[in-house]
């Protein structure tokens, strides 16, 4: 839906355009009497860039190492579910670590709960963002 304005009058763009000037003047001049911190709007980066994942498997565990090379420290959070093959079980996890700026962090998703049963991980996901 569009929304039209009515016009306005001719005079009207000269008044308008002096009070903006003058309002601007106004608020900078009275910034300096009260002066207000400036809102920071968070900055949403795509840290996959800077986040070097890699894992390795064994028997009994799989383990995730995350390298931050973002240049400032970071605060994650990594999800997983463990599978036991036998008894079909699946048990939620999450570990929540603090990551260095160059710094490396291993997560370890281990099958003990599986006993000899085989095993799988399923619905790794993790999150970081600055700390």
């Amino acid at each position: 839906m569009v929304r039209l304005r009515p016009r306005a009058p001719k005079g009207a763009w000269t008044i308008l355009v002096c009070a903006a000037f003058a309002g601007i003047n106004l608020a900078t001049i009275g910034s300096a009497a009260v002066a207000k911190p400036a809102r920071r709007r968070p900055v949403h980066r795509n840290l996959n860039k800077c986040i070097d994942f890699s894992h390795r498997t064994d028997d009994h565990a799989m383990v995730m190492r995350f390298d931050n090379g973002c240049g400032h420290d970071l605060h994650c959070t990594v999800r997983w579910s463990l599978i036991c093959q036998e008894s079909g079980k699946r048990t939620e996890h999450a570990e929540t670590f603090d990551l260095a700026d160059g710094d490396s962090h291993e997560v370890e998703a281990s099958a003990a709960a599986c006993g000899d049963s085989g095993w799988g991980v399923d619905g790794g996901r993790w999150d970081c963002h600055d700390s």
